[in-house]
């Protein structure tokens, strides 16, 4: 594997955990204003 793809795997997996976080920290937030996933009709697009 050459140094340049290593790094792009890395980078592909750091915004991956980023944008992970960052939708754990939508759900989070809603969820602390009493809202429930669960319960919406349609279907969240994140």
């Amino acid at each position: 594997m050459k140094h340049s793809e290593w790094l792009r795997l890395q980078a592909d997996s750091e915004a991956l955990a980023s944008l992970r976080a960052s939708g754990d920290r939508v759900v989070a937030s809603l969820r602390a204003d009493g809202f429930n996933c669960r319960k919406q009709p349609r279907r969240l697009s994140w």
